[in-house]
């Protein structure tokens, strides 16, 4: 698949008086969906008077190719990708942990607080496995696989 392209031109008048010149130009590029892109910058030459006769002279032309990840850091699932999720078990505080087949057994939940700091470490070794977060203290969570790039689930302890 050939990534999304950015292109971005400039002109440059050529005439009696020209002369060399020390630029700089800032292109924005505002935010885009995580994934590669490719970014080309072609500089044309023109003739003067004033209007510059616009590109007769094809110029130098330069493109580099750089890719957007989240903000997160954490990869977003394909759209009807197989996800993790933890749904309420009944009791307060308790979860049922449903593993997807991407994620190979067993494996360690980490929960963090919202300040960034583990919280707790629970070893997953079976899909549909209980457990329990009721020795937490209330607030919210975010719990995520240890090696999966999977998305963060919330998880609010009451």
């Amino acid at each position: 698949m050939t990534p999304p392209v950015i292109t971005a031109t400039s002109l440059h008048c050529l005439g009696m008086l020209a002369y060399i010149c020390n630029d700089s130009d800032i292109f924005v590029i505002p935010p885009q969906p995580a994934g590669p892109y490719t970014f080309i910058f072609q500089v044309d030459a023109g003739q003067a008077p004033v209007p510059c006769t616009p590109g007769i002279v094809p110029g130098p032309v330069d493109s580099v190719t750089f890719h957007v990840t989240d903000a997160s850091g954490i990869p977003t699932p394909a759209p009807g990708a197989e996800e993790l999720l933890l749904v309420p078990a009944g009791k307060q505080n308790n979860f049922i942990c449903k593993v997807p087949g991407n994620i190979r057994l067993p494996f360690i939940l980490k929960l963090f607080t919202t300040g960034g700091q583990i919280a707790t470490s629970l070893t997953i070794s079976s899909n549909n496995q209980e457990i329990d977060l009721s020795g937490r203290a209330a607030g919210i969570y975010l719990a995520t696989p240890d090696r999966h790039h999977e998305k963060g689930i919330k998880v609010v302890v009451q």
